[in-house]
């Protein structure tokens, strides 16, 4: 089935260099994320929940998740936006 979804361009950006990184089509990797997604709710016995998931869990939860998600993923900046935000930021900041 085709979907049409509107998403931030910051995410959109993210989602495709993640893609990239791992050798993955961007709508594989979207229906991978939708598909842990909707087993992770499952999983909680929050599938039936009003509302997202994350709006139920506490900041000690949240963190908790983005700190397993980061030991589990590359979630260095790409090289490239790194230098590209570097150079607009040089005048405002000195990098070591």
């Amino acid at each position: 089935m085709e979907v049409t979804v509107t998403i931030p361009d910051s995410l959109h950006k993210q989602v495709d260099s993640l893609a990239c990184q791992q050798e993955k089509s961007y709508s594989a990797l979207v229906v991978e994320a939708l598909q842990d997604l909707v087993e992770a709710a499952g999983k909680s016995g929050q599938a039936d929940m009003n509302g997202p998931q994350w709006l139920n869990l506490s900041d000690e939860e949240i963190t908790n998740s983005l700190n397993e998600f980061a030991a589990e993923h590359d979630t260095s900046l790409d090289p490239g936006l790194d230098s590209a935000q570097k150079r607009a930021l040089e005048d405002e900041w000195e990098w070591d």
